[in-house]
């Protein structure tokens, strides 16, 4: 669809097209009666006409929308889900975006005003991290950049949202990356998580310092290749004037493995802030940081395990005053040959060379199937690449009636009691909403669900998601699950309950790092769901937006694994034969 001046879209009037991309067109547009101009996306047929795709967009823009930064562009509106066309309107930022900025300093910009602005992103991003979003696309064309009174510019992040309705899309071809700035593990359909924005938010640090992108390669297949296995880049390489502290601060955002990178955004920010003004100690690495929710292991532990940006040298011995003495090589000296796993001596050398058509070729094969092939990559969760899951301790297994699938750890466990908020969304009440108040962290309450199909025994766990406990009993004690049918969520989980709202909403409890594994129970937001929670009976790469709060026994899986068929697709018929009668509450 292409909009003219003057046309009428969604409610609004088309002043002119501000820039176009794979995913849609933006317009400048103003509402007629309140004379306000927006940015209003419209986006392309392949997402509009594809239903995953649509349910993505329209969950994570809503979410996007309770975002009120000054770091954010701020979502007005976006289209009805009967809508047969797919668009959202945003705050219109007059400055362009940071590519503007590029074109005008092509060999990169001033170095304290690149950090500023990754740092504004940083901020956005953390915030978004914080409400369980993840942007998934972090790059310059997606900060805008808005006038400061207190500086120059300010970056204003846009675009959340966007790429997880590509990521869900059947019907898109390609992955929902930009590859120049895209982790490693979005190549290999491994689960994303914070570390992964903070990834390309060191590739965009890096194009705005050089005016490069991080992997400048001809092919598609030969950037995914180097985010993969080449080393990153060293900035000061390109900028002799950048400080080398810098390249340490590129080589830990850009590590391989997730949990080598910095633990936030803020971190990497703060790092090239530091790099900046000469504090090495603080931009090396994230050692002098505090532990953070959702670190698999103390910072004192991590702080030597990122890898270098370049293997050492081995015929030149460092002095004491170069940078190489803290692990980097000179900053104007390249190795002939590097990889992340390339160890100094001729042996190495040759096997590297020997083995590197191989390597090539396999690689262009994952290559080739991440691009074409999404739905058929998943990871078993065992690649070096991600951290395994939390286990549960023997006290905690303790807990654990047997029969009945161990829950995920909370990274940090929350205090007892838990003060909770049930907020009337606005909507019709169809129940009694909680009481607001303190509510207990600790402990299980057994539930059943009675179906048509067999019982499904549940075990709501408080210390996961208190307050979403306390909400889960309210309904069923209510009995808004009571007749209820079920329906394909997706290929790992089916969806029970009612789509209206309760009335009523409480905010997230979900924490972010989480596997989503089989027989986990779930639930999201109450005003946008409805009174609807999920049944896991597959591991899932999901949006850390979903609360865990139980788990479902092993009888209750063979229940549901009785309806599931093998070819099942997400929208099989079977699933919405299965009807709720109840769900009694033990205690």
């Amino acid at each position: 669809m292409v909009l003219q001046s003057g046309d009428e879209f969604g409610g609004f009037v088309i002043d002119r097209p501000l820039g176009s991309g794979g995913m849609g067109v933006v317009y400048l547009a103003r509402h007629p009666r309140l004379e306000r101009r927006v940015a209003l996306k419209v986006l392309n047929d392949v997402l509009a006409t594809d239903p995953k795709a649509r349910i993505a967009f329209e969950r994570e823009v809503t979410l996007a929308a309770r975002f009120d930064h000054p770091n954010i562009v701020a979502v007005y509106d976006r289209s009805d889900p009967g809508d047969p066309d797919l668009w959202l309107s945003m705050q219109y930022i007059s400055g362009g975006d940071a590519n503007a900025l590029l074109a005008a300093a092509p060999d990169g910009l001033a170095p304290d005003l690149a950090v500023e602005l990754i740092a504004d992103a940083g901020d956005a991003l953390d915030t978004a991290h914080a409400a369980g979003v993840l942007h998934r696309d972090v790059k310059p064309a997606n900060l805008l950049i808005a006038p400061d009174p207190r500086r120059q510019y300010r970056a204003v992040l846009t675009d959340f949202g966007i790429a997880r309705a590509l990521d869900e899309s059947v019907t898109a071809s390609t992955l929902a990356v930009t590859f120049a700035y895209a982790a490693p593990e979005r190549f290999l359909a491994q689960p994303s998580e914070r570390r992964t924005d903070v990834y390309s938010l060191g590739c965009t640090l890096h194009h705005l310092l050089t005016g490069q992108r991080p992997f400048p390669r001809d092919t598609h297949a030969a950037v995914m290749a180097a985010h993969l296995n080449d080393p990153p880049p060293r900035p000061s390489v390109l900028r002799p004037d950048l400080p080398a502290a810098l390249d340490m601060v590129i080589a830990t955002a850009l590590a391989k493995r997730p949990v080598d990178r910095y633990r936030s955004c803020g971190e990497l920010a703060a790092a090239a802030r530091a790099a900046l003004a000469g504090t090495p100690s603080v931009a090396a690495g994230i050692a002098e940081a505090g532990p953070t929710i959702g670190d698999p292991a103390p910072a004192s532990a991590r702080a030597h395990t990122a890898p270098p940006p370049y293997p050492p040298d081995a015929t030149t011995a460092p002095s004491r005053d170069s940078p190489s003495a803290s692990g980097l090589p000179s900053p104007r000296r390249r190795p002939e040959r590097s990889s992340q796993s390339w160890r100094a001596g001729t042996a190495g050398r040759r096997k590297l060379a020997s083995g590197a058509a191989v390597i090539f070729a396999v690689l262009t094969m994952v290559v080739a199937a991440a691009i074409y092939l999404p739905g058929l990559i998943h990871s078993d969760g065992d690649s070096a690449a991600q951290q395994p899951p939390p286990q549960p301790t023997t006290s905690q297994l303790t807990q654990i009636p047997p029969g009945f699938v161990p829950p995920p750890i909370r990274p940090t466990p929350l205090p007892d009691p838990v003060y909770c908020r049930y907020k009337p969304d606005g909507k019709e009440p169809r129940v009694k909403r909680p009481d607001d108040g303190p509510v207990s962290s600790k402990g299980t309450v057994r539930a059943t669900i009675n179906t048509n199909a067999g019982a499904i025994p549940l075990l709501l766990d408080r210390s996961l998601a208190p307050c979403t406990v306390n909400s889960f009993i309210s309904l069923a004690e209510q009995g808004a699950f009571d007749r209820v049918r079920c329906a394909g969520g997706r290929v790992e989980w089916i969806a029970c309950g009612n789509s209206e709202s309760p009335g009523y909403d409480l905010d997230s409890e979900a924490f972010i790092e989480l596997q989503y594994r089989r027989g986990y129970l779930m639930m999201s937001s109450l005003s946008f769901f409805g009174a609807t929670f999920s049944l896991l009976f597959a591991d899932g790469q999901l949006n850390p937006e979903y609360t865990v709060f139980g788990t479902i026994s092993d009888e209750g899986l063979k229940v549901i694994d009785s309806l599931i068929p093998p070819d099942y697709d997400g929208r099989s018929e079977r699933l919405s034969n299965l009807v709720f009668n109840s769900i009694d509450i033990e205690g």
